[in-house]
């Protein structure tokens, strides 16, 4: 969507001959600043709004067979009104709620799931558990108090809260290529009971559902006081813009390089808050691909400045660290880095889009000679991948992505694209020589993740970007 919105500026600015590249970027930079910058609104109002109402009336609740009423005079556990009613439908089935935003999680790990229930009509939940492998669950009655069926690997317990109200908690200890968790709350009519026809009136009350890891209850805090913030991490960030991380991610990296470089000739504030905040923003989407690209983007320019200009080196050298420490603080961006890390090395995580790419990887190397050197065109080429790999995907790798339609043709014609923009360098050690260098690394390594030219979002981008780095004559 961004490139499509930057062409009219590129458009006017042309058409009274007066193009420069530079501008062009400078203004799409800001341009995705206002954007990132509304993103964090956006996402700040959901998470209060969520915060603030009953978490079961939640699009993240899936309801099935029943449906939630939000009851304002029945009071919840700490004293205050608000609860929510799990009421079943009338038809034969289950009557539960599924918490559909699984939360990522760690294999061979302990994990606990609690709810707070009460007694309405029925007496009887199940509450299940499932990790992208096991799919069990326990029996608790909300009655009398007690635990009931638990299926293997699961412990469950039950603590009183007074005025009815009971916290039910499942425990259970992750599978080896876990990788996700949920939270599934079902009416029974009896122990070990699953599905009955509902009579559309009868339920139980629930209120404050969490998943926590290890084996015992945190304290729990109403929500206003517990913000759940996974608005502000990858998917959900970019919801309001409905864009693939991975490509909006090659902007941010882009306008990152470009300012960066910007600043060191205009040494504006404006300049480095840029910078600054479209890094946070960068760790946040957490794009492995971008991540990567960005680092190696900083090592090479902190190497190119390090005896050319001492306040530059210091200046990268600050926001590598930024970048790294805003790695470690966010505990999703950290887990997902381990996951990917793990995945790779040892194989683990079978249900990542890292260890799909290995597979593809595999696949593609077990083509037949024939099909590497001249390729099998992009119908065929995917049917074959999918033939090796049993996945519905493409390459997810622009050489390999070439490889398998063109062959060793279509690579080296790939090649000489993308290393084309080096042979308008006048001088490297301008900033647009600079930038120049750094775009081709950028794009580089992101081809190695991406099919980024099989996609709109990537041709329009790339191309838009590789035909401004022609204007050799740049003054910033």
């Amino acid at each position: 969507m961004l490139p499509f919105l930057a062409l009219p500026v590129v458009f006017f600015l042309g058409i009274k001959n007066k193009f420069k590249a530079n501008r062009i970027i400078q203004l799409f930079g800001y341009l995705i600043t206002i954007v990132n910058l509304f993103l964090i609104i956006f996402a700040i109002i959901i998470t209060i709004k969520n915060a603030t109402s009953n978490q079961f009336i939640s699009d993240l609740w899936v309801k099935t067979g029943a449906k939630i009423v939000v009851l304002e005079t029945e009071t919840n556990p700490v004293g205050k009104n608000n609860v929510a009613k799990l009421v079943e439908g009338s038809e034969y089935g289950l009557h539960d709620l599924l918490y559909k935003s699984q939360e990522k999680i760690k294999p061979e790990t302990n994990y606990i799931r609690s709810v707070f229930l009460k007694k309405s009509e029925r007496d009887w939940v199940l509450i299940r558990q499932y990790d992208g492998i096991t799919h069990k669950g326990i029996w608790f009655n909300i009655s009398e108090g007690y635990v009931g069926k638990a299926q293997k690997g699961l412990t469950g317990k039950i603590e009183s809260y007074g005025n009815g109200w009971f916290r039910c908690s499942v425990v259970n200890k992750t599978s080896e290529m876990a990788n996700q968790e949920r939270l599934q709350i079902t009416l029974v009519k009896g122990d070990g009971k699953y599905k009955y026809k509902g009579d559309g009136v009868s339920g139980i009350f629930v209120w404050g559902g969490e998943l926590n890891e290890g084996k015992n209850n945190k304290s729990y805090l109403p929500s206003q006081y517990n913000l759940n913030f996974n608005q502000f991490y990858r998917e959900n960030l970019l919801r309001p813009l409905n864009t693939h991380p991975s490509y909006y991610s090659l902007y941010i990296v882009t306008v990152l390089v470009f300012f960066l470089l910007m600043f060191f000739t205009k040494k504006r504030v404006v300049d480095l808050l840029v910078i600054i905040f479209n890094t946070l923003i960068l760790v946040l989407i957490s794009s492995k691909a971008a991540l990567f690209s960005f680092i190696i983007v900083l090592v090479f320019l902190s190497t190119l400045y390090i005896r050319k200009s001492k306040k530059h080196f210091f200046l990268l050298l600050a926001v590598l660290s930024i970048f790294t420490i805003s790695i470690l603080i966010f505990p999703k961006v950290k887990h997902r880095i381990e996951q990917s890390v793990e995945t790779v090395l040892f194989e683990k995580n079978k249900k990542l889009s890292t260890y799909k790419r290995i597979l593809v990887l595999k696949g593609v190397l077990d083509f037949d000679k024939e099909a590497l050197v001249l390729g099998k065109g992009n119908v065929n080429g995917e049917r074959l991948l999918r033939e090796k790999t049993g996945l519905d995907l493409n390459a997810h790798n622009q050489y390999l992505q070439a490889l398998i339609s063109s062959g060793i043709v279509g690579v080296i014609f790939l090649l000489i694209y993308l290393f084309s923009p080096l042979y308008y360098i006048n001088n490297l050690k301008t900033e647009w020589g600079v930038f120049t260098v750094c775009i081709v690394i950028v794009f580089s390594i992101n081809f190695l993740f991406e099919s980024m030219l099989n996609r709109q979002w990537g041709i329009v981008f790339v191309a838009y970007i590789y035909s401004l780095l022609k204007k050799t004559s740049i003054k910033w």
